[in-house]
């Protein structure tokens, strides 16, 4: 057993290592798995990971399993997006640590690179020949050393295979320095800043740690620590240190650091290798390989991987969609479920003894669709990410938007935290302490000690003029203030919920009275919600096309934001003059400016229901879907957002959208004849959808649970014990749902 004496403690606490996790779970005795293939039924051949990596989808494209520690998987040359990986350029290395879909990169540690020939270099890359990825399976060859790879991985290990050709002088690296980006110079360029390596070839293994500074934070650094062991003894070996080889050396400490180890192979050799992961110690990292990949049977535990992933994928099945749709369709899931990532037993920094999740990256984006996905179908993951939040708040003090490396990152906009905790008590989640989310959540919306103790990445940043002003003014030197003053409303809204069951008279009175601010940038004339100055006076110029994130908006422009207050829909058709109105203005922003796959504008093609409209929503939410989802590696429009763009495709698909925050859902344009949701409680939802086609895009009649029903919205109450819908389609808008409409702010006061 490896230990190094100094990782049992971080900043004086000692740590406790907790492996009882919904990972673990899954960790069923791997003599039952000893299949040799894959049933051809299952749904994994439907998961197409390629999807999405070119173009600005970002996603990751390796080996893992559903929001395992370890991803497993390819990075290529710089300038890879967040996952480090694009289909069309050459390959670096295969490291183990990523995250999916996001604007910037993270990680990318702990990096191995088969080659043959001279190491001329400590900086490889390698054109690629075929290319193969699955869920929990990656292969590749890499043309320039003659080298196949393949990668399968478990929850907190990887398992490579190697497959070399004749040679005198093979080689397999270990970059102890490596992080996406290494050092070139901008906002999400991460560096190592230290770490050891140490090779033993009597146990044939290697083991150290690398420590990174950066990525998507300039703070505090992080500590991935690994245990490598191979099945076969190295002919000689060696350490490097800033690209400088030292032969026959067996231990090296600095930043850009690594080992190799060398082979004389025969045609076609293969030489396995496992790596144990862990943010604690060498020691846990080598326990979690010894316990999690205890043989050498590279196909058992790809085939487990696969197994589990169908398992998740299960968990949502459909009927009478195309091929193509379905593979779209499934891929879509499975990128919903990469994220978060189970962390447990692998908190360095407070005594932790329950499920641990991390890389949040970030709430903006989860709270809208993959978060109520996982109130469903993934209950007690979602309720312990939940309560992973909640105990950062315990630890830190705040509540973190995006939380990732074990530190909060930069909050988008505003506290959507608060939206998620409305949300989970809306739905009834038990097990979560909604009284500390209440005190967390008036915290975020009250609190403004961070400004004067310069907190990073903490609370409403702009919380002292929304509260003076009752709105964020663009001339006290802030930014996105038409944005943020929407979401600080919305968020209000989400405390006013918890603030009925926990909070005093005097807060439900101050968030219910918030939740209407959204009303002071409405700008009667224009029908827009602009910016403002302190004064009260309109900023100009204004072009409300304008898509900024800046003065005004964030990620989008007049069009986008102007109806933004999910929770007042008849509010916001009262400041537009009415339904036909309001149906006039909204039909403009979507036939014109509509990025259905950007966070803002999720919601936005479903607002028509409020204004008796059911049909332009089935219509419009169709159109989106056809439109920029495809099949192809540039298939997934715009950053899929730990899974966030994705999740919008299955709902939209399976024709029923949550609105995050509420006990309510829309009803869109199912495109599945038959949908059965498996809810976590063991209930299923059935959505049948007759006729339902590209052509059938029209609700023509509806039964839920056998009765007649015509309302284009259900609550969450309708569905958690199980319910089938019936829907009707035709080619045709019919007028069915247009004479009900759901709840909003305004119903009450």
């Amino acid at each position: 057993m490896v230990v190094l004496g100094s990782e049992s403690k971080t900043n004086g606490e000692t740590i406790v290592s907790n492996k009882t996790t919904s990972q673990e779970k899954n960790q069923v005795k791997t003599e039952t798995f000893l299949l040799n293939k894959v049933p051809n039924d299952n749904l994994t051949r439907f998961v197409d990971p390629f999807i999405g990596t070119l173009g600005d989808g970002n996603v990751f494209a390796g080996a893992c399993l559903p929001h395992s520690f370890v991803k497993l998987g390819p990075d290529t040359k710089y300038n890879s997006g967040a996952s480090g990986y694009k289909k069309d350029k050459e390959i670096k290395g295969f490291s183990h640590l990523h995250i999916s879909g996001m604007g910037g990169p993270m990680y990318g540690n702990i990096q191995v690179i088969p080659t043959t020939g001279t190491i001329e270099s400590l900086n490889h890359s390698s054109d690629k020949g075929e290319e193969i990825a699955a869920p929990g399976y990656y292969k590749v060859q890499l043309k320039k050393y003659g080298t196949t790879a393949e990668l399968t991985s478990t929850a907190h290990a990887g398992f490579h295979k190697y497959t070399f050709p004749k040679s005198e002088s093979s080689h397999i690296l270990i970059d102890a320095g490596a992080t996406l980006y290494g050092v070139a110079k901008n906002w999400n360029s991460s560096q190592p800043i230290g770490g050891e390596v140490h090779i033993d070839p009597l146990k044939k293994a290697v083991y150290g740690y690398g420590t990174y500074s950066g990525g998507r934070s300039t703070r505090k650094p992080w500590r991935v620590y690994f245990y490598a062991v191979f099945d076969t003894a190295f002919d000689s070996f060696g350490t490097w240190f800033d690209s400088i080889k030292h032969d026959g050396i067996n231990k090296m400490n600095g930043n850009e650091i690594g080992a190799y180890l060398n082979f004389k192979t025969k045609e076609g050799q293969k030489i396995n290798l496992k790596v144990g992961i862990s943010m604690i110690s060498t020691q846990q990292a080598e326990e979690n390989v010894g316990k999690e990949i205890p043989h050498w049977d590279f196909d058992q535990i790809k085939n487990l991987a696969n197994m589990l992933w169908e398992k998740e994928l299960r968990k949502i099945e459909i009927k009478g969609m195309s091929e193509v749709n379905s593979r779209i369709f499934y891929t879509s899931l499975y990128h919903a479920l990469l994220s978060q990532d189970d962390w447990t037993g692998e908190n360095p920094v407070f005594d932790y003894k329950r499920p641990y999740y991390e890389n949040f990256l970030c709430v903006w984006d989860l709270f809208r669709t993959v978060s109520p996905l996982l109130t469903l179908i993934s209950t007690k993951e979602h309720t312990d990410m939940l309560n992973t939040l909640l105990d950062v708040y315990k630890h830190d003090g705040w509540l973190a938007d995006a939380h990732s490396s074990l530190q909060r990152e930069f909050t988008q906009v505003g506290t959507n935290t608060d939206v998620l905790f409305a949300d989970a008590f809306a739905k009834k989640l038990k097990g979560i302490d909604y009284k500390l989310a209440y005190e967390a959540v008036r915290k975020n919306a009250t609190d403004t000690s961070f400004t004067n103790k310069k907190v990073d990445h903490a609370g409403r940043i702009a919380l002292p003029y929304y509260s003076k002003y009752h709105y964020i003014p663009i001339d006290v030197n802030q930014k996105i203030t038409v944005s943020r003053t929407l979401e600080y409303v919305y968020n209000d809204f989400s405390a006013y919920q918890l603030a009925k069951s926990f909070g005093n008279k005097g807060e439900v009175k101050m968030f219910k009275e918030r939740s209407f601010w959204y009303k002071n940038l409405w700008d009667n004339d224009l029908k827009l919600m602009r910016g403002k100055n302190s004064n009260g006076t309109w900023v100009t110029p204004f072009d409300p096309l304008n898509n900024e994130t800046g003065p005004n908006y964030y990620e989008g422009h007049a069009y986008t934001w102007s109806f933004s207050t999910p929770h007042d829909i008849k509010g916001l058709i009262e400041l537009n003059g009415g339904k036909e109105k309001f149906i006039n203005n909204l039909t403009n922003a979507v036939s014109n400016h509509y990025e259905a796959y950007n966070e803002p504008c999720m919601l936005q093609a479903y607002l028509f229901v409020w204004a008796g409209r059911p049909d332009l929503t089935q219509k419009f939410i169709r159109k989106a879907t056809s439109d920029n989802f495809t099949d192809k590696y540039d298939g997934l429009p715009g950053n899929d957002d730990s899974g966030t763009t994705s999740a919008w495709y299955l709902w939209s698909r399976m024709g029923i959208f949550p609105v995050a925050g509420q006990n309510l859902y829309i009803i869109g344009s199912p495109s599945c004849t038959e949908t059965t949701i498996h809810i976590e409680s063991g209930k299923d939802v059935v959505i049948s959808a007759k006729n339902a086609s590209e052509e059938n895009i029209y609700i023509q009649s509806a039964k839920l649970n056998g009765k007649n029903y015509d309302k284009a919205f259900f609550t969450h109450d309708d569905i958690v014990n199980g319910a089938k819908f019936e829907f009707v389609m035709g080619a045709k808008p019919s007028n069915w749902g247009a004479n009900a409409v759901p709840p909003s702010m305004s119903d009450k006061y």
